[in-house]
């Protein structure tokens, strides 16, 4: 069977783990989905300066919509390597005929195509209950956003697994780096009038530029094809950083095997 075969049925085989584990299922799917009809559904009637005045429930699409991206991406990878590596799940897989790269290959593209699914989802709702539109001209800024944030986010978390010392460990290990990412980054509020030194800090990570690159999608004033350019880049060098990272550190045996 060729490589390709192999991949495709991978990554169906990764989609039927998802919709079979329920814990997954909900908070990367369905949290996403539930946040934003809280926070847009309650969303006074006002705007934001940022992303050239836009209401604040349209404020909270593309926010939630950063929230969907790294919670089935870089939480699921990291998390749910870790857990397999723990039980001596990825050792074995080692073992069996399937090349070990097309099954981390296999668990990235069911990510990103989570993550495109996930954000349709959230963009038709907000269309559909709130009458956000997505303007037509930014549609392939938000496709190569989606994009280059999904797969970088993925080497990111398959980089963080290995430095998951357990199982038990990896919901903290993973909220307590993705929760306050979310605050200083504007993912539920705009960190617009935020000091200087806020915003310095929240610069330095790629979930600030992915905020930045979604509003620039949803910005009324935004020129076709609205990709931006400098966000994304940083975006995709992250990504460069993390899949380095993997390579020399990510982990196919449980810790207590050395």
């Amino acid at each position: 069977m060729s490589a390709a075969a192999l991949l495709l049925r991978q990554v169906a085989y990764e989609r039927k783990l998802l919709v079979r584990n329920s814990a997954v299922l909900f908070f990367s799917i369905l949290l996403p989905i539930i946040f934003l009809v809280i926070f847009a559904g309650t969303a006074k009637d006002s705007r934001v300066a940022e992303a050239g005045g836009i209401e604040l429930s349209a404020y909270y699409v593309p926010g939630i919509a950063v929230l969907g991206i790294v919670s089935t991406t870089f939480l699921n990878l990291a998390m749910g390597l870790t857990r397999q590596r723990e039980a001596g799940i990825l050792k074995r897989m080692r073992g069996t005929p399937l090349p070990s790269s097309i099954y981390i290959a296999g668990r990235v593209v069911a990510a990103i195509g989570t993550a495109f699914v996930l954000v349709a989802v959230l963009l038709t709702l907000g269309w559909v209950l709130y009458g956000i539109d997505v303007p037509g001209r930014t549609l392939p800024g938000l496709v190569l956003t989606v994009a280059v944030a999904a797969a970088s986010l993925c080497c990111l978390g398959i980089a963080y697994s290995a430095a998951i010392p357990s199982e038990d460990a990896a919901p903290a290990f993973g909220n307590a780096v993705v929760l306050p990412l979310y605050f200083i980054s504007g993912v539920f509020f705009s960190t617009e009038g935020a000091p200087g030194w806020f915003q310095t800090i929240a610069d330095i990570f790629p979930v600030r530029h992915l905020v930045q690159s979604m509003l620039n999608v949803y910005n009324p004033h935004t020129a076709a094809p609205g990709i931006a350019w400098g966000h994304v880049g940083i975006i995709a060098a992250w990504g460069t950083v993390g899949a380095v990272l993997a390579l020399r550190f990510f982990r196919w045996t449980p810790r207590r095997s050395g």
